[in-house]
């Protein structure tokens, strides 16, 4: 006969024993893959000055979304919430051109007709479409700025061919050039004059504000950069370039969306995207993450530093993870895990996104 004491003690290891396990387990949460908690290798030694230098963090457990936020997750978060973006704010948003352009020449501004020609706008002198300022940035600028627009159109001054033609001026030249244009935002990330942007597709023009508001919703948060990295390379024994291995092409096919060619000059897309593609198009990792390199650089929750020695320079400047379909492997290469680009919170462009992350147990 079993004494009521001992009876006792041994509901009690037992529901001792479940209550560990219970606790001790991850939940699992829809959508998301579970990180252990663990010491992250952060940064690499032989590419740019702010990866570098290579150390370890301590990570506790997380989860990181398995895709990134789609145009469809965040519709809804605006129709649910009523929620105002920064661009919608602004009324523009930046977009990328590179390409051959023509821009037209009249009252000392800068017009781009030719690309937004493209757009559907019409061929107007006074259209508000065509009245866009074009701004120039160097070829090796990694990040663009909301500011980048402003100073580059009072300052000025463009570097370009001039041709006089039919009575006006035309101004022929290559890009990396960056439009700050009217009425780009979420749904429409190249402009009102373009398609709406492809609900299976990311959400771009999105600041970090947009980005933390639209987690914060769901119940969770931005990932540090740290975090970021480290998931990326978790399934990897020893760190490769990339989230997926070494290489980006396998048997002939590209395994992210990313620039091929020459960029800016020319992009012979045999990625088959243009700009974003589908969330999870390509394989995802065995963790479950897809889109860990290209498609759309990530928002962070980590304040941008110089290099890992350096303290935060502006608290409004902020740490993306990724790299996106502009990333050309001879350029910025910012699809290899280890990179990092920075943008202030404000900033909206058609080349970043986001995804959540939560913490653990």
């Amino acid at each position: 006969m079993i004494k009521a004491s001992n009876l006792t003690i041994s509901i009690y290891f037992i529901l001792s024993i479940v209550l560990f396990v219970s606790c001790s387990q991850p939940e699992n949460i829809q959508g998301m893959s579970y990180f252990e908690k663990g010491v992250a290798s952060i940064g690499s030694g032989g590419n740019l000055p702010n990866e570098k230098p290579i150390h370890n963090i301590d990570i506790d457990g997380f989860y990181l979304d398995k895709n990134l936020v789609t145009v469809k997750d965040f519709k809804l978060f605006i129709q649910e919430t009523g929620y105002i973006t920064t661009a919608d704010s602004f009324g523009d948003a930046g977009v990328f051109a590179g390409e051959l352009l023509s821009w037209y020449v009249a009252e000392d501004s800068v017009y781009n007709t030719e690309y937004l020609v493209k757009f559907g706008a019409e061929y107007k002198k006074n259209d508000e479409y065509i009245n866009q300022k074009v701004v120039k940035l160097q070829a090796d600028t990694n990040s663009i700025h909301r500011a980048d627009f402003e100073s580059f159109i009072q300052n000025g001054p463009y570097e370009t061919e001039v041709i006089e033609k039919n009575d006006c001026t035309f101004v022929i030249g290559y890009a990396q050039k960056w439009l700050l244009l009217k009425g780009a935002n979420w749904q429409y990330p190249q402009g009102p004059q373009m398609p709406e942007g492809i609900l299976d597709h990311p959400v771009t023009q999105v600041s970090w504000y947009d980005a933390d508001a639209y987690c914060d919703w769901k119940g969770k948060r931005l990932p540090t950069e740290f975090e970021w990295e480290y998931a990326a390379s978790y399934h990897q024994e020893i760190k490769e370039q990339y989230s997926w291995g070494q290489n980006y092409i396998k048997d002939g096919k590209m395994r992210a969306n990313v620039w091929q060619g020459d960029f800016p000059s020319y992009n012979i897309v045999s990625d088959s995207f243009i700009y974003t593609s589908p969330v999870g198009y390509y394989d995802s990792l065995p963790t479950g993450l897809t889109d860990i390199g290209g498609n759309v650089w990530e928002w962070t929750s980590s304040n941008y530093t110089v290099n890992y020695k350096s303290e935060p320079r502006n608290l409004l400047e902020m740490t993306l993870k990724g790299g996106s379909f502009l990333c050309d492997s001879n350029v910025c290469h910012g699809f290899r895990y280890t990179s990092r680009q920075n943008c202030t919170k404000e900033t909206s462009l058609m080349h970043q996104g986001f995804r959540c992350a939560k913490s653990g147990n």
